[in-house]
């Protein structure tokens, strides 16, 4: 099996086009970027992307029909579940939970190198650390450094952030910071407890068992973080990688109040909840992966 993050899917849109356009090989690529982004809440799919859209002028095909043959052809894929149409020429991508599942060993075998191809990753947290240096505050000392480079790399450049030293210091969802790092440490504390009542990595991973809709919105938000630490790098806004971060907060919150890592009271141990140790080990590594790419600490609880 393999994983599927926003990068691979691009891969295979591309390569999809290829076939239905008749592209040469050998030649400089006639496609442009493929974007892959998550769709609205009401459009089906865990990816979608407007390359039809965008496409369908330069080589005489119309937008609704290049999506349909796109579909069918990324629907017959390996790795993918299914593939629609909607609007004028979007298409919506749901890969196979196996596929999606794999991501997360995929993750934990890679460790911290995980989404920081080549310089990509040193470009972000060399940004990083300028924007906190060339904007930082004399809040820093009264706040915390943490808090401080968390607002202060999260802000566009033409934007001068007023701290707010209440919210800043404030153990809340609505203090940023302290909301992505309660996050690891709860990915942290999940793990001790699934240790507690037996639940073992080595025991089993069956990523064909990660079906329900929350496992899909992580598992996609995971799949993710390569994509947007190269976008960071290149476009110089290592605030990308702070609202992702915030994004992957999200999306483990949610995950994290519904399903199960250790089974409840007696209940036996069962290869789900070994998988889903998996997935929030993953989602641990990818906080504190990405918390010290701007230069903020991952604790381990708070």
């Amino acid at each position: 099996m393999f994983s599927v993050t926003s990068e691979q899917l691009a891969a295979m849109v591309r390569a999809a086009l290829h076939a239905i356009l008749r592209l040469p090989a050998g030649v400089p690529d006639a496609l442009p970027d493929i974007p892959i982004a998550r769709p609205g809440r009401r459009a089906p799919g865990e990816w979608s992307t407007p390359i039809a859209l965008r496409v369908a002028d330069l080589f005489g095909r119309e937008p609704h029909e290049l999506a349909l043959e796109l579909a069918d052809r990324l629907a017959t894929t390996r790795g993918i579940a299914s593939a629609t149409v909607s609007g004028p020429g979007f298409v919506n991508i749901t890969p196979a939970a196996g596929a999606a599942g794999e991501l997360v060993r995929t993750i934990l075998a890679a460790g911290v190198s995980y989404g920081r191809g080549g310089t990509t990753a040193d470009r972000v947290h060399a940004d990083g650390q300028r924007r906190f240096a060339g904007r930082c505050l004399d809040a820093t000392s009264a706040i915390g450094s943490d808090a401080v480079r968390f607002e202060l790399v999260g802000a566009p450049t033409w934007v001068h952030p007023q701290m707010d030293a209440v919210r800043s210091t404030r153990r809340a969802d609505d203090n940023p910071v302290y909301a992505v790092q309660y996050a690891h440490a709860r990915t942290c504390a999940f793990a001790q407890r699934a240790a507690t009542a037996g639940v073992r990595r080595v025991d089993a991973f069956a990523p064909q068992l990660l079906t329900h809709d929350l496992d899909a919105a992580l598992l996609a938000t995971l799949g993710d973080y390569p994509r947007v630490v190269v976008q960071a790098a290149q476009r110089r806004e290592p605030q990308r990688l702070v609202h992702y971060l915030q994004e992957l907060t999200s999306a483990y919150r949610a995950w994290s109040d519904i399903v199960q890592v250790r089974p409840p009271g007696d209940d036996p141990v069962t290869d789900l909840h070994r998988t889903r140790l998996w997935v929030n080990d993953a989602t641990g590594q990818v906080l504190a992966g990405g918390l010290a790419l701007i230069g903020v600490s991952a604790p381990r609880r708070l």
